[in-house]
């Protein structure tokens, strides 16, 4: 039996940040960059453009003011076209008529600012992530901390400017982040409205979450960039179906007001119900 539209529509940020919609680990990891950046908050954007298509990066690699930096690119319009939208473009409906930019793939921090934000919806999962590393503990923050610094590799927080000259940025992220260069796109740090700061209700996760990505990180400087990027939303994508799997047997601990055996063998006390409520 299918779900009807009001057992669809809940979110309760006290549980999890999560909606009850399919999402791409691809937009969750876009829309955690903006939250490592800014510390919680999401970055308000400003484009010369609203909607940014294949035609619009093609147009850019290919223009013959930017022939010193890629040299022949200007010959060659529908193989730069075919290789934007199979190698570094994230789309959506690929293939359809109705085919568009969600944004570049997440290969470095500042991508998120070349979204086409009604495309690239993560629905909660990136929050989700972020708050389970801020509330990690020591650990937690040492991997928030070592993930920004891989994610923005070559990025001044002072200028907001990219060293294109850094030896971590592979060729794929340099033809990146020559728009951040070039395209007049803005952002800062949007204060409208507080985040919500709630812990995970089993903050053991959150640990493991952490210790994890501190691991994985330490092959930074062994393995090709792109590569590493999947195997961190590989990584991130397990821990939070495994986060939600024990939310499952701890809600129903909650609605009671137990105590729930943690399967590490720590007992969580959830306390009172009214505060979930």
């Amino acid at each position: 039996m299918s779900l009807k539209k009001q057992d669809k529509e809940f979110n309760l940020n006290k549980i999890t940040y999560l909606e009850y919609k399919y999402s791409e680990i691809e937009r969750t990891f876009l829309n955690l960059f903006p939250r490592l950046k800014f510390d919680g908050y999401l970055g308000k954007v400003r484009k010369g453009v609203k909607d940014l298509t294949l035609n619009t990066f093609t147009d850019e690699l290919t223009d013959l003011n930017n022939q010193a930096e890629f040299i022949n690119f200007q010959d060659y319009p529908e193989i730069i076209y075919k290789w934007l939208e199979t190698d570094l473009l994230d789309l959506v409906n690929r293939g359809r008529a109705t085919e568009a930019v969600a944004s570049f793939r997440p290969l470095h921090g500042n991508v998120y600012k070349y979204r086409n934000a009604r495309h690239a919806r993560d629905y909660g999962t990136s929050q989700q992530v972020f708050w389970m590393l801020y509330h990690g503990g020591k650990k937690g923050q040492a991997a928030k901390n070592a993930l920004k610094d891989f994610i923005f590799t070559g990025w001044d927080a002072n200028t907001d400017k990219i060293d294109l000259d850094s030896n971590k940025i592979d060729v794929e992220t340099q033809v990146i982040l020559h728009f951040d260069n070039k395209v007049q796109v803005t952002d800062r740090r949007d204060e409208r409205k507080e985040p919500d700061r709630y812990p995970p209700i089993d903050n053991h996760q959150s640990e493991l979450l952490a210790d994890d990505l501190l691991r994985l990180l330490t092959y930074e400087d062994y393995m090709p960039r792109s590569v590493l990027v999947d195997y961190l939303k590989t990584l991130i994508s397990f821990h939070l179906a495994l986060y939600h799997l024990r939310l499952l047997k701890l809600l129903p601990c909650l609605v009671q007001n137990t105590k729930y055996p943690h399967p590490t063998g720590i007992v969580l006390d959830l306390g009172d119900p009214q505060n979930y409520q």
